[in-house]
């Protein structure tokens, strides 16, 4: 795997490239964001995601910080992520290693929230991976009715909110519960027994990611 390190013109944003090699071209590439310090991120989901994508799929991964250290919530701020998750998308497109076509986003919370307008179609990237992008309340029902309504294929993947642990060995949820559409090939996956940052399961979620992946047709 080949990676090289880069900062967004005009910003302050530091971001990583990995690629299967470094003469990649033309690959579908996932951009992996987060709007927090590094420590709130799913760093130990998004390595075990970049080993399952980049080296078995050959699939490019771009990660990136969205400017903004608060934990206070604010419209402005939401704008500020939206802006610099655009730039970051604009940016990789105009690389030859990207296949514009298969641009995606895989995202976690604050910066789930700033990829949600995308499953409406206000952009052209090709899919929407996100964590903790629903709130608990929405019943089966209501997500069912949404997955058939996105733009672009979307996956939501959902922990059921455990104490975060970092465990010694693998571990596996108790239940994987799923819910998908065959119409926009969007799927909600919740992870019984997850924490939500996935630290606890993280090679059953990179599966998972995965599987619908190849089913989206995404690679």
């Amino acid at each position: 795997m080949y990676h090289y390190y880069f900062s967004m013109p005009k910003s302050d944003n530091p971001g990583t490239v990995f690629l299967p090699m470094k003469s990649s071209v033309n690959v579908p590439v996932i951009i992996s964001c987060y709007a927090w310090d590094k420590e709130y991120w799913t760093n130990n989901m998004e390595e075990v995601l970049k080993k399952h994508v980049t080296k078995k799929l050959n699939t490019g991964m771009v990660t990136i910080k969205l400017t903004g250290g608060s934990d206070e919530d604010s419209t402005y701020k939401r704008m500020v992520w939206e802006n610099d998750l655009a730039a970051i998308v604009s940016w990789v497109r105009a690389k030859r290693f990207a296949k514009n076509d298969k641009i995606g986003i895989f995202a976690y919370g604050a910066g789930a929230e700033a990829a949600l307008p995308y499953a409406d179609g206000v952009s052209d990237v090709a899919f929407l991976i996100l964590v903790n992008a629903i709130k608990d309340e929405l019943a089966d029902e209501e997500i069912a009715v949404m997955l058939d309504k996105t733009a672009i294929p979307v996956l939501y993947l959902r922990g059921t909110g455990e104490a975060v642990v970092i465990q010694t060995q693998k571990q596996k949820a108790r239940e994987v519960k799923v819910l998908q559409s065959s119409v926009t090939k969007s799927a909600f996956i919740t992870f019984v027994g997850a924490d939500n940052f996935m630290f606890n399961i993280s090679d059953q979620v990179a599966l998972e990611i995965e599987r619908w992946m190849k089913l989206a047709e995404i690679i």
